[in-house]
């Protein structure tokens, strides 16, 4: 129950590797998103996802140093054309360069990102790293 939906649905599994939110070969889109990103898991893992996926998920680019902006394009992905997410991330995806530095200011140019929140480190019980809420919208 969240706000007065109750039909959600919760997968377990890599939504980058094997999406499960599908409407048969194609990516289900929302209404709205809430995700807790990973923080700093390696992009080598996704390598060959970014560069040949079936959803066209990755159209701002390939991310860089980790995989924050292959979720965040994830995420933008499966939002419809009236979308909104809520994303938990590493501060370090504002500042982080090379192509995550040129889908960051694509999504700028285009206003995909509403909104940055910073939290204060040590506000998260199992890490002490500095949080930053972005607030995309479609």
């Amino acid at each position: 129950f969240l706000n007065g939906l109750y039909n959600s649905s919760l997968h377990l599994g890599d939504t980058i590797l094997e999406p499960k939110n599908m409407d048969e070969d194609s990516l289900r889109t929302f209404d709205r998103i809430i995700a807790d990103i990973p923080i700093n898991v390696s992009d080598f893992v996704y390598q060959k996802v970014y560069e040949k996926d079936v959803f066209n998920r990755f159209q701002y680019g390939k991310p860089s140093r980790n995989s924050s902006f292959g979720f965040v394009q994830h995420v933008l992905a499966s939002m419809n054309q009236n979308g909104k997410a809520v994303l938990m991330l590493n501060k370090s995806t504002l500042y982080s360069s090379g192509s995550d530095s040129q889908i960051r200011s694509q999504l700028v140019a285009l206003d995909k990102i509403e909104k940055i929140i910073q939290l204060p480190a040590g506000i998260l019980e199992i890490s002490n790293i500095e949080p930053v809420i972005f607030v995309l919208n479609n």
